[in-house]
Parts: C-alpha cells; structure tokens; sequence
C-alpha cells in the first residue's frame, strides 16, 4: 500500500535553525517503522499539513516526530515544542515540490512500502543542518575543503548535524573535513575542511544566494533515486539534471559533484539511477561522484567483505560513466547503524582498503551525533577507528 503527500515548503529563514541544531538523522531499522508512519499517516492525513507547517517554522524537532513511530502522538499535530520531542525517532526531511527556478515538474512525493535498500539496510541519512542560513551568509574562510588527495592523508571525513559535537579527540586524529547536508558549517573548528552540499531541488533559492567562494568542493543532490521516507531528495534524472544545473551555473573554480546515489540495486535506484542522469544530463559538471551504502546486518567484518564487493562495483560504473573521476564515499556503515562494536568491525575491515584505493578519494561514515554509528562529543569503538587514535 501507499501513500502520498504534496508538501510545498518555502525557502529556508534565516536562523530557522538556531543554535544548537535540533539533531534530525534518518534512522530506519526496518520496515516497521516506515510502516507505523504509514498508519499513522492513514490514520490522520491531516499530519501531512501540519508537518509542512512546522517545518517552516523551523521546528524540526516537532518535525521529525510526524514521520517516525510517534507520528500519531498528540504532541506532533499539537505542535508541541522541540524540546518536548524524544530525541531517538529521527526521520526525514518532508517532500518538496520542485521549485519555480527550474523547469522540473512539481515532485509529488511517492512514500511506498517499497523491496528495496530500506527494506533491507538500516536507512540513516541526515536533512541538511544548516541550510537555513541566510543567503548573505559567509562561510569561515578557514575551512575551505580545499583538501582532496587520493592518498590516505586528507581522506577520512566526518558527517555531523551538531558542530559542537565535534571537538577533543575528534580533532586529534586523522579527519580532514566535514560536512552537514547543509551549506554553512556553524561553529565546526577550523581544523576540518568544510564541504557544503546542495541537497535538494527546494533548497534551490536559498543555495544559488549563498556565498560559497571560499569553498573548492561542492556535494550536489542527496539520494534523488530514493524517496523522501528513505532519505532521499526524490527526483527524476531529468529533474535533478535541471535542479543540479540551475544550482551550479554561476559557479565558477569549484569541484561539484554528482548526485549522491543509494547503493539500492532495483532498477531506477542506484547506480541505475547515475547512469539515468548521465544520459539526461551529459554536459553537467561532475568533477567527483559520492555514493552511499548501509549493510544488511551481520557481523561487522562479514557486512565489509559486502561492502567491498560493492566498491568494486561502483568503481567499474563510475569508470564507465564518469572515466577519471574519483569516488568518494559521504555515507556508509553497518547495521545496525548504532552497534558500536559491529562498526568498529566493519571500518576494521574496511579502512585499509579504502584509505588505498587511488580511485576513492574521501570517506566518510555516517555519522557524529546521535543514531549515527560514531558516537557523540567523543568517538565510540567505531569512532576511534576510524579517525585512528
């Protein structure tokens, strides 16, 4: 069964999200959370209405709570404040329809029951964290992502929500840069290089009036092959052709990446999708590709041994799309995301590997902060093998 809802949300304010940042990470387990939302959805379909609401309002910790388990509590159509909210059910951004600057259809977002990568893997993906910021906002000139060796240095990357988080220890080891789904880095410390994203065909207006100029690299769309439920932006390859070009037009000196694509493998998911998008859109500018994947539980060493047969997979598409263009990884990690212990299996398995490999030029784990698989304001066993202290 599914079901559908049409949430047209305005471009970001400026200050929305006030500090701290209300922490607002995807986390699906399994299917049952998506399908307690469905029913909860069913149920009241007025929710959808009052989600847009709130999202415009900036209250994304009321937000979150309409699209996970509790989404028929009386506190998310109340519009109960954040504080109030449980800060486990972390969920999606809402749907969006494409915005007026391009020429894409309006996107009616479709959230199915689907067979597919949130069936299967532990769907953890974030919103982006600072896109609020005003368009006259002027990134610290420090943190310019200007590093992108191929080598180990320079590779390992930490996704965050809250900057605060990442102080101490964090910074004693081998992480380089950093990034939030966002376009402005908040507080993070200079010692990471920040790389802003374009998240999604809504955030358009806010992002083209941005000021990026101290930034050499630039992640485009996130998750376009999936729905909104999952994580995803939601578009077609022609939509995000039109979405990632009006994005990056006025741009010039910068590295802009491909669409982040899931490690879905239905058809029209995936590297599916990617190659969908060179064909719709073979004059973009694609000077990298990230990519993401989530496993299907295990132990941590048996999920890498998959994880690194999908990295060989992606590397022969990616060369035959993109000939010369070096990957890098903006999410992934073992399920469940939060075992801490299975995740400092699975990077155990698997850093070797990706911190060798000439073709993948940065990493980085999903995430620092709640429900991510790193820990919080100090690494857990995960976190500590990764950033190798």
């Amino acid at each position: 069964m599914k079901f559908s809802t049409s949430v047209a949300v305005a471009s970001l304010a400026a200050g929305a999200l006030a500090a701290p940042r209300t922490h607002h990470a995807r986390f699906h387990d399994s299917k049952r959370e998506i399908e307690m939302a469905k029913r909860a959805h069913e149920a009241d379909p007025s929710l959808a209405k009052r989600c847009g609401e709130m999202v415009n309002a900036g209250q994304w910790g009321t937000f979150k709570n309409c699209w996970g388990p509790c989404a028929s509590d009386a506190s998310c159509s109340s519009g109960a404040s954040p504080a109030a909210q449980p800060a486990a059910n972390d969920s999606p951004a809402p749907a969006a329809a494409a915005p007026a600057e391009t020429s894409a259809a309006p996107v009616n977002v479709q959230v199915a029951n689907n067979n597919d990568d949130s069936d299967n893997h532990a769907q953890a993906h974030s919103t982006p964290a600072a896109a609020a910021s005003s368009p006259a906002s002027t990134p610290a000139s420090s943190n310019s992502g200007s590093s992108s060796s191929s080598d180990s240095s320079g590779k390992v990357g930490l996704a965050y929500n809250d900057p605060s988080l990442i102080t101490g220890t964090w910074l004693s080891g081998d992480a380089a840069w950093a990034y939030n789904w966002g376009f402005a880095p908040g507080n993070l410390n200079s010692k990471l290089d920040y790389v802003p994203m374009f998240h999604d065909a809504n955030a358009l207006s806010a992002f083209t009036g941005a000021n990026l100029g101290s930034y050499s690299h630039i992640l485009s769309l996130n998750e376009p092959d999936m729905p909104v439920s999952a994580g995803g932006s939601s578009l077609t390859a022609a939509q995000a052709c039109t979405a990632h070009t009006s994005a990056f037009k006025g741009l010039s000196g910068k590295q802009v990446s491909s669409p982040a694509v899931s490690s879905d493998g239905e058809t029209g998911k995936g590297l599916d999708w990617l190659s969908q998008f060179k064909s719709a859109c073979p004059s973009a500018q694609v000077d990298f590709v990230p990519l993401h994947w989530y496993g299907g539980g295990g132990s941590g060493a048996s999920q890498g041994a998959d994880f690194l047969k999908y990295v060989e997979t992606a590397k022969a598409t990616v060369g035959k799309l993109y000939p010369g263009k070096p990957i890098w990884f903006t999410e992934f990690a073992a399920v469940p995301v939060t075992d801490a212990q299975v995740n400092a299996d699975f990077l155990a398995a698997v850093l070797p590997t990706l911190k060798s490999d000439s073709a993948i030029a940065r990493i980085a784990p999903f995430m620092v902060g709640s429900g991510g698989a790193l820990g919080t304001n100090t690494p857990n066993a995960a976190g500590k093998v990764l950033i190798a202290v």
